[in-house]
């Protein structure tokens, strides 16, 4: 009777333990899970941060690229203005000149007629 006891203690304690086990192994697949979601958001947080810095970033390098093709821009038309310019300028007084060359001539014409009618 003593034996029967003993092994019914025996078994009783087994299914206890076994539940225990169970129980536990629950109890950290939950905490593992938990740990994996927790490090899994931490995860996408911080990989959203670094997509958010690097489109800031391509978009401030973008920008300066704009404002520097702007002001490359900005130059280039001003120097083709100032070209424009110059070449407006010398062709101005190339015909001054040529006019005043002719005007010159045809004085000296007029005077060399007044030296002939002399």
């Amino acid at each position: 009777a003593a034996e029967a006891a003993s092994a019914a203690a025996l078994a009783q304690c087994e299914v206890e333990c076994e539940r225990r086990l169970a129980e536990g192994i629950k109890a950290e697949e939950a905490r593992c899970a938990a740990e994996l979601a927790a490090a899994t958001r931490a995860a996408e947080d911080s990989a959203r941060a670094e997509v958010k810095a690097m489109h800031e970033k391509l978009e401030a390098t973008l920008e300066a690229m704009r404002g520097t093709a702007a002001a490359e821009k900005e130059a280039a038309v001003a120097a083709a203005r100032e070209a424009v310019k110059e070449e407006k300028d010398a062709a101005l007084q190339a015909a001054a000149s040529a006019a005043a060359n002719e005007l010159n001539h045809q004085i000296s014409l007029e005077r060399a007629k007044a030296l002939l009618e002399l």
